[in-house]
């Protein structure tokens, strides 16, 4: 039986005790009697948690190595630091990044242990639940899968439908607090077809496509980072279509924008273009890797007004691929390692080792829910 002292606390009280908890912790005071249940599995509770950011504060000192919260067990210090997941080859690692310096201060290979996985490629990851595209041991078709690292617990996603498109497509995970729903969407199209978007929704357990009169003749670029703004996820088509398309998984809509260089000859088809998100707003980055360096960085100021893009042109022959962006920092690679490079200051940073294969991040948050 809980403690007769503490379930004297005004209900407040109890509330803040349980904020500053660790998530292991957490899941253990569920078992302790139905009152702790009531509060921590509350959604109202885990929103308030997130949004004050202490989920993976604290760590208790006479917990072992293992029991500590990601954070702390990353980084053997009360957590002033954000957790990546970060995706390189068939690796995947806990990656802690200090918010201040953006210095990496650990990194830690992520072990599943999910039966009869062969291999994980990341998809994205919310609230601390984590989306993984799976190949099993039994067949070499990919399949979804929700994964709790802090409960260890593991959802198989039911099949997606068998559909032309998924010809060249593209995987995001996403969490809609409005209606407190778990979203995965694959989007594609059929060889120079129109674009169009599979939704899975946690509440309902169930697939449902929505198709757009939006056509494409290339493929969807790779991102390493999701672009997610304004309640919309953003793609790059490449050359000849030169256009962005959006999906807002909670209207439902497609949208089609406009690149700040079509019809520029100073673009030509052997550069590489990709979305990012620059200081908040939906953005593009231009790299010229047959020229001398040039990188263009586009910003639209007021979303979805053609004339607002913002321009930012600067040189540097040493800058390699630009693969996505962090926290208004780009993300360059020389096959070894990630680099952050600070387009205000030029300056370029090692950040994180990297291997082969097509890299994939996205942030991380332990969480209790189950």
């Amino acid at each position: 039986m809980a403690s007769q002292r503490f379930i004297q606390l005004p209900e407040e009280l109890q509330i803040d005790v349980f904020f500053r908890l660790a998530v292991r912790s957490l899941l253990i005071c569920k078992c302790v009697c139905k009152l702790f249940r009531t509060i921590i599995q509350n959604p109202d509770f885990e929103q308030a948690r997130r949004s004050l950011n202490i989920s993976i504060a604290t760590a208790e000192p006479d917990r072992t190595e293992t029991e500590k919260p990601l954070c702390s067990a990353l980084s053997g210090t009360a957590c002033t630091s954000e957790l990546l997941l970060v995706q390189s080859d068939n690796n995947i690692n806990i990656v802690s990044i200090d918010t201040a310096t953006n210095d990496v201060i650990s990194s830690t290979l992520l072990t599943t242990i999910i039966p009869y996985i062969r291999s994980l490629f990341l998809v994205g990851s919310c609230n601390g639940l984590v989306c993984f595209s799976a190949r099993t041991k039994r067949k070499w078709d990919n399949m979804l899968l929700l994964w709790n690292p802090v409960s260890r617990k593991t959802k198989y996603l039911p099949e997606p439908p068998k559909d032309e498109f998924y010809y060249k497509f593209s995987t995001e995970f996403c969490f809609i607090p409005e209606t407190n729903d778990y979203i995965v969407l694959i989007i594609g199209s059929p060889y120079r077809g129109t674009v169009r978007v599979a939704v899975y929704k946690m509440s309902t357990d169930s697939w449902t496509i929505h198709r757009s009169n939006i056509s494409i003749r290339s493929d969807l670029n790779h991102q390493m980072t999701p672009v997610f703004v304004n309640g919309s996820f953003h793609w790059g088509v490449k050359s000849p279509d030169s256009k962005i398309i959006s999906y807002n998984p909670k209207e439902e809509l497609f949208r089609e924008i406009k690149t700040p260089f079509n019809h520029d000859e100073r673009f030509v088809d052997d550069s590489e273009w990709n979305v990012a998100v620059i200081e908040g707003s939906l953005g593009v980055m231009y790299w010229n890797y047959r020229g001398k360096g040039e990188v263009h960085i586009f910003k639209m100021k007021d979303y979805r007004v053609q004339d607002s893009w913002l321009y930012i042109q600067f040189r540097n022959s040493l800058l390699s691929p630009l693969l996505g962006n962090w926290k208004d920092k780009l993300i360059t690679t020389d096959s070894r390692n990630f680099y952050l490079y600070d387009y205000d200051t030029h300056k370029r940073k090692q950040w994180i080792p990297q291997s082969a294969g097509l890299p994939r991040l996205c942030s991380f948050l332990d969480t209790n829910i189950p």
